[in-house]
């Protein structure tokens, strides 16, 4: 519901003109004597009429200050959000740029990357050499069992014809090599629970070590066992 408050100078306005037009509404009665009753009544009425236009301009003067004070409370209201917004963003980058300081990854050189790599890679061949007059590898336990010797012998003839060039992933060796070592891993894994833990890790890094020596250049010590 919408309400029209008289402005104070627009009240003040109608009071004074009340006053004589109650005079002349009270003279123009028909009927009605024209004499001293008749105008004490129209001066009742014309005090009437002003303390109604005074209780007006008092309401509007209660209405007007009532709204800037609820103006004043919203002002200050959004003055306190529009600070605690900026104190809540400026607390949390802190607490942000205090994480990440906390939790910040040392960046590590290429050389110690180089030897992380190197320190994760499975030995060289080299460390196990070459063993009988086949030159056969030296084999783990676990390895020469009979379900694992077309794999061995395919694998042994490999290596002891390998020359200097055979390595890398864009070599036909490599590519030999990979495919029986993945068949032979395979067929480890299968008997995970069936061997002791010591002979099954020998194995699987045995079988490692020959997956990695297909992709790095032939030691010196090997071509000379196969020269």
């Amino acid at each position: 519901m919408r309400c029209h408050v008289l402005s104070r100078s627009a009240v003040f306005f109608a009071v004074a003109l009340v006053s004589p037009a109650v005079m002349l509404a009270a003279e123009s009665k028909s009927g009605e004597p024209k004499g001293v009753a008749g105008i004490i009544r129209a001066q009742a009425e014309v005090g009437q009429a002003q303390a109604a236009c005074v209780r007006a301009a008092a309401e509007y003067t209660a209405s007007a200050a009532q709204a800037n004070k609820t103006l004043e409370e919203a002002q200050g209201i959004a003055i306190e959000n529009n600070q605690s917004a900026v104190d809540g963003y400026y607390a949390n980058r802190e607490r942000r740029e205090a994480y990440m300081q906390r939790h910040a990854r040392t960046r590590v050189s290429r050389d110690a990357l180089v030897r992380f790599a190197a320190e994760d890679a499975p030995p060289r061949l080299s460390r196990y050499g070459l063993c009988g007059e086949g030159r056969s590898l030296p084999w783990p336990a676990l390895l020469r069992g009979e379900e694992f010797g077309q794999l061995r012998s395919e694998l042994d003839r490999l290596f002891a014809e390998r020359t200097a060039g055979d390595c890398g992933p864009g070599s036909q060796f490599f590519h030999d090599v990979h495919i029986l070592t993945e068949q032979m891993a395979t067929m480890l894994r299968q008997r995970v629970r069936e061997v002791a833990p010591a002979e099954y890790m020998a194995a699987k890094k045995f079988i490692a070590a020959l997956a990695y020596e297909a992709q790095a250049p032939q030691e010196g010590n090997l071509v000379a066992a196969n020269g």
